[in-house]
């Protein structure tokens, strides 16, 4: 990733990454990638950032700002899913 994934405006779809690796002998699926390599990126020194054209290595500030943001509006999509959860609950009468 650092030769081709480096700054957000080299952001590389997961589907390629995917297919590099198992083309070099690292089985993963799409789903593993997330699950593993993405996630535990997320708590290390390094950040493997995401925006809607793919993967990236954070560059710059304006890297940060757009991984930031990708993660705001993840976040306010999945509080919009917990909310009509809560709500449809409630229509029922069960408080959770």
């Amino acid at each position: 990733m650092m030769n081709h994934a480096l700054g957000r405006r080299n952001a590389v779809p997961i589907s390629v990454i995917v297919e590099y690796l198992n083309e070099n002998g690292i089985n993963i699926t799409y789903n593993q990638f997330q699950q593993t390599v993405l996630s535990e990126s997320r708590g290390s020194d390094f950040f493997i950032a995401t925006c809607n054209r793919g993967c990236f290595l954070i560059d710059t500030i304006d890297d940060a700002r757009e991984g930031k943001s990708f993660f705001e509006e993840k976040i306010a999509k999945q509080q919009a899913h917990l909310d009509n959860l809560v709500q449809v609950a409630q229509n029922v009468g069960w408080t959770i």
